[in-house]
């Protein structure tokens, strides 16, 4: 077995030596054989549909993969924003520090999912926010100059970028939508109803992938309130025992959340769990652009 090595990536220096000299050594460079398993998972995700294999092949090369352990950072707020990246596997969550103090994850990103596409090309030359590593990750990283060039280079590509740019902004103002809309108990069980969704759960029973605490930051509830919401899912027969899960009937969240919901006719969610036979189907089939995930 080959033996990981530690390298030193200039492009994180953030003037803190501290810090620099914490985040430097948990930055470890994966064995080969990984970063042949990422280029074949990454290659098929829908940003290089329509490419051809080897063209494919001929950029991904071009990235780093990289392991992050538990607990590091991909990027702090206010690092030089010098990388795009794309998660081969573990759990990231993006987060800011509010002017007073408070800690609010905005985003909790997976496999498949893709760092920094906007960024780039916007005026901004810093991070505006913080990626931490919540289950250790496999990250393929490669410079924004290679981003910019292949937009220029491949028209399918830059059409790819788009659409999964666009997606995801979709996705934020739909979520702003249902936070001035719904109560926090709607939001909780279309949390879990997403879950499902996109991680394949069986709602009949199925364990949380990441803390409860992670979820409470991710929905902008306190950690003393989540704990009484838990509770109550009891009375829409959703019961919580530890990190299990079970929903002992979907339909009760769609009539009770999405009739609530004022994206109700755009949630692919929802589309999916209305289907009679639903377990026919993989939530990709709905979801073809940002939430694809490694199958196992």
């Amino acid at each position: 077995m080959s033996s990981r090595y530690i390298k030193f990536d200039r492009n994180f220096v953030s003037g803190n030596a501290n810090n620099d000299r914490e985040f430097l050594a948990h930055q470890i460079p994966s064995r080969s054989q990984t970063k042949s398993n990422c280029i074949d998972f990454v290659k098929k995700l829908p940003l290089f549909q329509g490419l051809t294999d080897d063209q494919k092949i001929s950029i991904l090369n071009e990235g780093q993969v990289l392991h992050y352990a538990e607990g590091r950072y991909l990027f702090r707020h206010g690092d030089s924003l010098r990388s795009f990246y794309i998660i081969c596997d573990g759990v990231i969550k993006i987060s800011y520090v509010s002017p007073e103090g408070e800690n609010r994850v905005t985003d909790i990103l997976t496999s498949g999912h893709s760092i920094c596409k906007a960024e780039i090309f916007q005026l901004d030359k810093n991070h505006s926010a913080n990626a931490i590593i919540v289950k250790d990750a496999e990250v393929m990283k490669f410079p924004k100059s290679w981003l910019i060039e292949n937009v220029k280079k491949y028209d399918v590509f830059a059409l790819n970028l788009l659409v999964a740019i666009s997606y995801e902004l979709s996705n934020i103002r739909m979520e702003v939508e249902q936070q001035a809309q719904m109560s926090s108990m709607q939001l909780l069980m279309c949390f879990f109803k997403k879950l499902c969704f996109f991680y394949n759960f069986d709602p009949a029973g199925f364990e949380l992938p990441y803390s409860k605490s992670l979820i409470a930051a991710r929905l902008g509830v306190k950690s003393e309130t989540f704990s009484r919401m838990l509770a109550k899912l009891k009375e829409y027969g959703i019961i919580i025992e530890g990190s299990h899960v079970s929903i002992k009937d979907m339909k009760v969240i769609q009539k009770d959340v999405c009739s609530a919901c004022p994206i109700e006719e755009d949630c692919l969610a929802r589309k999916f769990f209305g289907k009679k036979s639903h377990n026919k189907f993989s939530s990709f089939d709905y979801d073809p652009y940002f939430k694809f995930r490694k199958k196992n």
